[in-house]
């Protein structure tokens, strides 16, 4: 899949420029792999109802470049940015791309409600931001809280790539309401993997900038003296085994497998041939590492 920046943004000054294409080399592996929700769920959406190619290249665009948005300015609030980019730059290129995003659906689903459908899910996507950027070792947010976090961050964004999708196809509301609510659960799943991927691997972003997430948040509910001592050390293999013992990991694990079996009886209630409905169930299943943001 190639984004042509040039036809949602025209002629950009180099500075701006030079940060989108940086962006956009950040996720041309997971594009690559073809399993990354921003891209693999609306592709899906867009083979099943046989979208025209025009609309459907629009569409893809508009899932990246919505994406890139969010994703370089939630680095720029996280301090995840390279040395080379300026807050301010981040945060202008955000802008820029969020923009051409909404330009792209608009292409690719024209008469739909592109605005309603992009400044529901950029509420709901700041609004799990704002309970993202308070989740920390010294202020752990209830599991209840950093749940309901991710579903409006990572749930709100895959949820507009897939109501949008539907809309492109043209499919009538209650279609497009089933596929906003797989999107929203399959983005909630996705980003859940994320974390406990980041966890277990050995450079933990998240241990890195102290980020209570949802396993962080179960092990501080249940054991705070050990998770205040392992956090306080701050050893990766000390934190590790307070979250295995707490049971955190467990708790985690079983709330992703809940999640998918949501997602399976979403796609039974959608009208699918038995073979569309078993690769959905297949992707559910294998998942994804990356971000739907």
């Amino acid at each position: 899949m190639q984004l042509d920046l040039k036809r949602w943004l025209g002629n950009t000054p180099e500075p701006l420029a030079r940060i989108c294409d940086a962006r956009i080399a950040l996720v041309a592996r997971p594009i690559e792999q073809g399993n990354w929700p921003v891209v693999a769920l609306p592709q899906n959406i867009c083979d099943i109802y046989q979208v025209p190619l025009r609309e459907r290249q629009a569409l893809l665009d508009g899932c990246l470049l919505f994406f890139l948005a969010a994703d370089v300015i939630d680095d720029a609030q996280d301090g995840d940015l390279p040395p080379d980019v300026s807050w301010p730059g981040a945060v202008n290129a955000g802008n820029a791309l969020l923009f051409a995003a909404i330009g792209a659906f608009a292409a690719a689903a024209p008469g739909a409600g592109v605005a309603a459908e992009v400044a529901r899910s950029g509420g709901d996507l700041t609004s799990g931001q704002a309970l993202d950027l308070i989740s920390s070792w010294s202020t752990p947010l209830s599991e209840g809280d950093v749940l309901a976090s991710v579903r409006l961050k990572s749930g709100a964004s895959a949820r507009l790539y897939t109501r949008m999708a539907a809309l492109a196809a043209r499919q009538p509301d209650e279609i497009v309401q089933l596929w906003g609510t797989l999107g929203e659960l399959w983005g909630t799943v996705t980003q859940l993997r994320s974390d406990m991927l980041d966890i277990r691997q050995g450079a933990s972003r998240d241990i890195k900038n102290q980020k209570a997430t949802l396993p962080f948040a179960y092990a501080f509910a249940r054991d705070r003296a050990s998770m205040q001592e392992a956090t306080t050390s701050g050893e990766p293999s000390a934190l590790r085994a307070v979250l295995r013992a707490s049971g955190a990991l467990a708790f985690v694990d079983l709330t992703i497998d809940s999640l998918v079996f949501e997602i399976e009886q979403t796609i039974a209630r959608l009208s699918l041939s038995e073979s569309q409905q078993q690769q959905l169930k297949a992707m559910a299943a294998s998942g994804s590492a990356g971000s739907p943001l």
